[in-house]
């Protein structure tokens, strides 16, 4: 019962999985080929004596070169030869747009010469989004494409279990049965060489795989969504309208922005990248967020809240303080995608990804080799 459980629900979900698995897996490296085909606009060659432009005024030449636009935010990286990405709610838009307007178009900035690099949309931009269509809805309507993929994935979570309970049993009582059960051989005949892929391979990938299901899982149901957040204790937010009635209140005039840069690194003196929220003339405080740089970084995201007038810290949200629950629900993009810890993670992510996109090819190869040695015998 089980092993025709694993052996249908695999079938019916085999294309989409491979579908799914080859574009994740291409699309998880998106900044980094994005980079690669643009050097220019993101890795910056910057003297030893070079100093960066204060922020303010770094703001106002890059305001006079774009015309009119509202520069909402600023992520200043960690490392110093990197530019500023600055994310810009443009009036009237030139580019042709791969996501809402309301997100706005994110600009390179040089920090030493205040000048434009252009936008994050390079050569390979529709590319990606063709990629991203197809992992998420397989190039068809949300509506049609969405549930299809999550009705896959659900398929896939059963086959992954099935898999380990047919398998498990097999080796549990013998420990080189074990051994040689994950040991991954490339001799033998073509049955023996595809079924040991595809159980020696599936049981490293199994794990990280799971993870990719469970969340991705989120963005195709609601009802998943909402359980998952009531598994983990955390509630889920609300995305609050914004209002469209004006207030007459007028705060003070807000400091200089290099001062809530500071204020936040020194809040959180680890090594990271800074965004900061340019605040409005009737917000009373400015919030700076940072996540940690490096191979190994954790990509969770810590937030500091200051007084607008005086850059006075008047809370520090760090994330790793809080339940397990709130870490993991706010983290479900990185934890999903790979980006979790850092470069490190979605190495590791690639490697899964790619295997498991091989797992129906080798049962496949596996099961055709069988059903036509039996043919041959009869």
């Amino acid at each position: 019962m089980i092993l025709q459980l694993h052996i249908y629900l695999g079938i019916a979900s085999s294309l989409i999985l491979f579908i799914v698995c080859i574009t994740g897996a291409i699309y998880s490296f998106k900044p980094e080929i994005e980079e690669a085909i643009e050097p220019h606009k993101y890795k910056i060659e910057a003297s030893f004596d070079a100093q960066e432009i204060h922020l303010d005024f770094l703001l106002q030449k890059f305001e006079q070169q774009i015309g009119k636009g509202k520069i909402r935010s600023v992520l200043i990286p960690a490392d110093i030869n990197r530019s500023y990405l600055v994310n810009v709610l443009l009036e009237n838009p030139i580019e042709k747009a791969v996501a809402p307007a309301s997100r706005g178009t994110n600009y390179l900035l040089n920090p030493y010469t205040g000048e434009s690099l252009g936008t994050s949309r390079g050569p390979a931009t529709d590319f990606f989004f063709t990629v991203f269509k197809l992992h998420r809805w397989l190039l068809q309507d949300t509506n049609i494409g969405r549930p299809i993929v999550g009705t896959a994935v659900i398929f896939f979570i059963v086959v992954v279990i099935s898999g380990f309970i047919i398998w498990i049993p097999q080796k549990i009582k013998n420990w080189k049965a074990w051994k040689a059960g994950l040991k991954i051989k490339c001799s033998g005949n073509k049955i023996q060489i595809a079924r040991n892929l595809h159980t020696s391979l599936g049981f490293y990938a199994a794990g990280l795989l799971l993870v990719m299901a469970l969340t991705g899982l989120t963005w195709s149901f609601p009802w998943y969504r909402k359980a998952f957040f009531y598994v983990a204790g955390v509630e889920m937010p609300i995305r609050k309208a914004e209002s469209s009635k004006k207030t007459d209140t007028v705060y003070k005039d807000q400091v200089n922005l290099s001062a809530y840069i500071k204020a936040c690194n020194e809040a959180l003196p680890y090594r990271g990248n800074c965004r900061i929220t340019l605040p409005s003339p009737n917000d009373s405080t400015v919030l700076v967020s940072k996540s940690r740089a490096g191979f190994f970084a954790f990509s969770g995201v810590d937030r500091v809240t200051m007084d607008k007038s005086t850059a006075a810290i008047i809370e520090v949200d760090m994330l790793t303080e809080k339940s397990l629950g709130i870490i993991i629900t706010s983290s479900i993009k990185s934890i999903h995608t790979g980006e979790i810890f850092g470069t490190f993670s979605k190495l590791l992510y690639l490697i899964a990804s790619l295997i498991g996109s091989s797992l129906p090819i080798t049962a496949g190869v596996f099961m055709y080799s069988k059903w036509k040695k039996r043919r041959l015998r009869a």
